[in-house]
């Protein structure tokens, strides 16, 4: 239901597959419905780099369309690891929500960063067909 939501409103859907099962896939949304970009955990690690492919291929499927900016929305126990491949992609912390969410037992903090699309603000958002 949900990858069927964000492609009919032709938004990108990324999957990766390694060897014939789906270990990780990306997706952009309208904001605050999100994007996210999710690693199957156990079957691959962040230095194998598929989050960084995924994220990339993810920033020029979005370069495409009518969108301006992207926001991250990272939360997590520790989110060192999504901030770390955010920033050399382009990303800006621009800022934070301390104890926002509670799993696992303890509260976690959701950082904000946010990145320029194609023109970014230099332009109004083009006609989407």
């Amino acid at each position: 239901p949900l990858f069927r939501k964000v492609a009919e409103q032709n938004l990108p859907v990324l999957v990766a597959e390694l060897g014939g099962p789906l270990v990780g896939y990306a997706y952009a949304g309208t904001y605050r419905s999100r994007y996210r970009c999710h690693i199957a955990q156990g079957r691959v690690t962040f230095q194998q780099g598929l989050g960084k492919a995924l994220l990339e291929q993810l920033l020029l499927e979005c370069e495409k369309g009518p969108w301006r900016q992207m926001v991250a929305v990272i939360s997590g126990h520790d989110s060192r690891c999504s901030i770390a491949l955010h920033r050399p992609l382009g990303f800006n912390h621009v800022g934070s929500q301390p104890a926002a969410g509670y799993n696992f037992q303890q509260w976690i903090d959701v950082v904000l960063m946010q990145r320029s699309l194609a023109e970014g603000s230099q332009s109004p958002p083009a006609q989407q067909a």
